[in-house]
């Protein structure tokens, strides 16, 4: 088997995905399923329901309790692994403050689309990360 890698710039690799509205990175593909499978209903800033926000949550610390009634909450990091287990498993680890109402996607989202679910909420952080940045007058680090 053979392949062909292509080396661009920054810019280059931006107009390359502007030429062809079919290629989408992970994190805008991850941003149309966000409201495709529902998601935006409750984890969007404004939704009604007390679910938690996503925007700037990738990467933070949160408190999380287990299923059972009396288990004392413990601090983890959102990362791709805890994001991905409250997809498929939204039960095995609540957020403080928050009701256990969000279903499973066990069996409802493929792998890559979990990925780019979590890719378009990796990318809500980095966006908060600039705009909190800019708001504070310090730049944000490079990628």
């Amino acid at each position: 088997m053979t392949g062909t890698v292509t080396v661009m710039s920054p810019g280059e690799y931006d107009a390359w995905l502007r030429a062809d509205p079919t290629r989408r990175t992970p994190a805008e593909v991850g941003a149309r399923l966000f409201s495709e499978k529902g998601c935006a209903s409750c984890h969007d800033a404004g939704a009604p329901l007390p679910a938690p926000r996503l925007a700037g949550i990738y990467g933070r610390d949160v408190w999380v309790r287990g299923p059972r009634p009396g288990e004392r909450p413990t601090r983890l990091r959102v990362d791709a692994r805890y994001l991905r287990e409250s997809m498929l498993c939204p039960e095995r680890r609540i957020r403080v403050g928050c009701q256990p109402m969000m279903p499973s996607y066990q069996g409802r989202l493929r792998e890559e689309e979990i990925l780019q679910l979590i890719a378009y909420i990796r990318s809500l952080s980095a966006a908060s990360s600039s705009r909190d940045a800019l708001a504070s007058g310090v730049a944000p680090p490079r990628p």
